[in-house]
């Protein structure tokens, strides 16, 4: 049996239009999709990926969540692509000559391969996340993200430690681990030293990560602002308020 990667890239390599569209088979797309779309990436040439959101469903076709039609553009992607995969296969359109152009196909990395192609196509252009409901997701007991969980863990956090070196060289990978676990506030049992060491890793990364993508500085003064709303906090929620800001807190210090 051929792994869904292999599958994908037969698709990949029959396809003749400007654009690919993703739906998986036990997905159902939404009656505008196609016309939101391709009217959007028209309007939007520069970016090379685009997604939207869902609303989940079960296995009767029953909502199960509605859409938080949350819209995310190319600097907050680009960032939240160290730690998590904020897109939904299903609702994802590419430019085809990126593709082509480059080389990029999807690699069997064991229900990861979308992470991996978003993190390949990150460095390459623009990326977006739209507001608008491009599918219907649906959650059932033989979903992979289920079934393959462990394996898709390690293959994310091996995606996430090469995104991450395409930054900086030399982030091992138990470092990553350590970052993606702070980013995502599992902190019970994190100690003032790693949290430091961390930090420390976390600064060196974001300051690579605004000099490649050439993002604008906040001003100092921007900065101390904030800095003084955290006098309040306890260290734990610190760590939680540096941890998801630092596309902000650090563009001052290149």
């Amino acid at each position: 049996m051929q792994s869904l990667a292999f599958t994908l890239n037969r698709g990949l390599q029959k396809s003749k239009g400007e654009y690919i569209i993703r739906l998986d088979s036990d997905d159902i797309c939404t009656d505008t999709r196609f016309d939101k779309q391709y009217k959007y990436l028209k309007e939007n040439p520069d970016i090379i990926l685009l997604g939207g959101n869902a609303i989940i469903i079960n296995e009767k076709s029953e909502i199960v969540k509605d859409s938080l039609n949350i819209q995310k553009d190319n600097k907050k992607l680009k960032w939240e692509l160290f730690f998590i995969n904020p897109y939904i296969h299903s609702t994802v359109a590419i430019k085809r000559e990126v593709l082509i152009q480059n080389n990029l196909t999807y690699q069997p990395y064991s229900g990861a391969d979308d992470y991996k192609l978003w993190t390949d196509l990150a460095l390459l252009g623009k990326i977006h996340i739209s507001a608008d409901i491009y599918c219907y997701y649906r959650v059932h007991a033989n979903n992979m993200t289920i079934t393959k969980q462990q394996s898709m863990k390690e293959c994310h956090i091996n995606i996430s430690n090469q995104y991450m070196n395409k930054y900086i060289t030399g982030i091992k990978i138990d470092q990553t681990i350590s970052i993606i676990n702070i980013y995502k506030q599992r902190i019970q049992n994190i100690n003032k030293e790693q949290y430091l060491s961390s930090l420390n890793l976390f600064i060196k990364l974001n300051r690579a990560f605004i000099k490649y993508n050439q993002l604008n500085k906040v001003s100092k003064s921007q900065i101390s602002t904030i800095l003084s709303a955290l006098i309040n906090l306890n260290f734990q929620q610190k760590i939680i308020f540096w941890t998801k800001n630092f596309d902000l807190f650090f563009k001052y210090l290149i």
